[in-house]
Order: C-alpha cells, then sequence, then structure tokens
C-alpha cells in the first residue's frame, strides 16, 4: 500500500508528497519542519523570497544539464530535479553552513578523478542538494548561486575527455580487470578492504586524503604514513589506519606505529581487517569515532 502525502492527504506511492505539493515545496510553500521531520504548510507572509527553487530557475536551459531532455528553459528537467531533491534526504541538515560548502567542494574536486560519468552526475546531483539546503535552511546563496555553472563545467570537462578514442588498452587499465581499484571519489587503493573504508568516509561527507604523512611523528630518521588524514581545522586533524595484512613484518610495523601515535597522543581511529566484513557495523563505528575525535579535537583549540 502506497503513502498519502502528509499535506493534503492524496495518494503520494512512495513518496512524503503528492506531485502537486511538490511543486509547492519547490515555491517553497510547503517545508520540511525540523523538529518533527514532517512537511508542513508556511503561510505567504512567512515564505522567503529567495528560495533555491527560484534562484536556479533563474539560469535559462532549454535542455537538462544531466540527461539532455527538453526542460522547456530550466536547467533541469522534472526527474532529474526531483531526483536532485530526494538526495537532500542523505544529507545531513544538522551540519553547520561551512560543513556544508566544505561537503560541497570536495565533491566537486573528487569530480575531476572520478571516470565513469554516472557517478560525475550522482555527485553533481548531490551538489544541487547541498545548495538547496544551504540556501533554504540558513538562507546563504553562496552555493546555489553557483551549482549551475560548476555542474556544467564538470560535465562538459568529462564528456570531452570521453571523445577522446579509448582504445582497448587505456579501456583495461581503467577498470579493476587491471588490478586497480578506484573508490568513488577517484582514490586509487590498494585492496578491497581500503576501498570500503574510503566509500565509507566519503558517502558520510568527510573529507579526507588518502595516504598522507603524519607530521607530527615524521623526523628525518624515519617518516610514518597514515592510510588516511581527516582534517578538522588547520593542521590538526584524525588518522585512519586499516591493518589489512598479517604478515610478520607487517605486524610489527603495526605495532611500532601505534606505539608511536599513541606516544604523541594523536587522534587514531583503528580498523581491523575483518572489519570490513560486517559494513553496516563499521559504517556506524567509523562515523561515531570520527564525532567523538572531532569534539576533542576542537576543545583543544
Amino acid at each position: 500500500m502506497g503513502k498519502t502525502c502528509q499535506i493534503c492527504g492524496k495518494p503520494s506511492g512512495l513518496y512524503p508528497l503528492c506531485k502537486d505539493c511538490f511543486v509547492l515545496r519547490d515555491n517553497g510553500e510547503v517545508i520540511k519542519d525540523e523538529e518533527s521531520g514532517k512537511w508542513i504548510r508556511v503561510e505567504k507572509d512567512n515564505q522567503s523570497n529567495n528560495t533555491s527553487a527560484q534562484i536556479l530557475s533563474q539560469t535559462k536551459n532549454d535542455n537538462c544539464i544531466f540527461c539532455g531532455k527538453a526542460s522547456s528553459g530550466k536547467p533541469f528537467c522534472k526527474d532529474c530535479y526531483y531526483e536532485c531533491r530526494d538526495l537532500e534526504d542523505e544529507i545531513d541538515r544538522n551540519k553547520k553552513p561551512f560543513e556544508l560548502r566544505d561537503y560541497y567542494y570536495n565533491l566537486k574536486s573528487a569530480n575531476y578523478r572520478i571516470v565513469a560519468l554516472k557517478n560525475v552526475i550522482y555527485n553533481c546531483k548531490k551538489m544541487v542538494a547541498l545548495a538547496n539546503i544551504t540556501n533554504d535552511s540558513y538562507d546563504d546563496t553562496s552555493l546555489v548561486s553557483r551549482v549551475i555553472e560548476d555542474v556544467k563545467e564538470i560535465i562538459e570537462n568529462k564528456k570531452q575527455k570521453k571523445e577522446v578514442k579509448i582504445n582497448n588498452f587505456t579501456e583495461q587499465a581503467d577498470s579493476q580487470k587491471s588490478g586497480i581499484i578506484r573508490t568513488i571519489d577517484g582514490h586509487i587503493v590498494k585492496s578491497k578492504g581500503e576501498e570500503i573504508v574510503d566509500n565509507i568516509l566519503y558517502t558520510n561527507g568527510i573529507c579526507h586524503c588518502y595516504e598522507k604523512k603524519v607530521v607530527e611523528i615524521s623526523t628525518d630518521e624515519r617518516t610514518i604514513q597514515s592510510d588516511w588524514f581527516i582534517p578538522i581545522t588547520g593542521a590538526k586533524g584524525i588518522y585512519v589506519e586499516y591493518w589489512g595484512m598479517t604478515t610478520p613484518d607487517y605486524l610489527k610495523n603495526k605495532e611500532e606505529k601505534k606505539k608511536l601515535y599513541k606516544e604523541k597522543n594523536i587522534p587514531l581511529i583503528e580498523i581491523q581487517k575483518e572489519d570490513v566484513n560486517n559494513y553496516s557495523d563499521l559504517n556506524q563505528r567509523i562515523v561515531q569515532e570520527y564525532n567523538t575525535l572531532k569534539e576533542i579535537i576542537k576543545k583543544t583549540i
């Protein structure tokens, strides 16, 4: 049995709003109540004169910038626009404006490394979702005013590269058939376990870099490299280590690194090889440890 619209009570299929009330939402007449999580109608006097839908519609396009279908003079067709709106539910609305902006620019940067066009388009739609939330929740137009041009530039750049003649060798080298493991955000990692961890960081909007020198430990005598680094503020952040091997030399190096992290009191998230077998638990733990360590770092500033 399908759902009924939270505003008018009409059948709405799998969605909380019917098609007519989705239009009202786009016009700013329906908003989601932050406390209850339900959609409500707002009085006209309380409506923003600067909704994301209104700002985005100011950019005129004959065709949708995502799929190329006719879009009635708007930057997106209805299907792609609603997909962008649906992606808003995957984003934590409790994030502060600067965190939403960081997430946006992290996605933008990742798009230039990603090979598959479908993944690029997905990221671009999430960029639109972030721009919508930043504007509608915080009245911050910095993203919604630029997202169309950013997305156009990214997709055009990717399409131009697609037009370059690709031979069989290139196709094979760009796939996992040649041993390359590429994460969603474009990092090339060494194992399936590292791919899982990197994708968890990415899908939770945690800005990260892969294989970074641990500056708190590295000296002229020895350089320590972490699997990931999560910047929090300035040069301070959280390191992540995935212990994915069990050879004697590896285990010896592992214990030495753990000792150095502890001696220097460096924030560290440790992931064992067997942890990646339970994605749900690992995803939850990484997010919890990240949030806990982030707050500890902020208190030391």
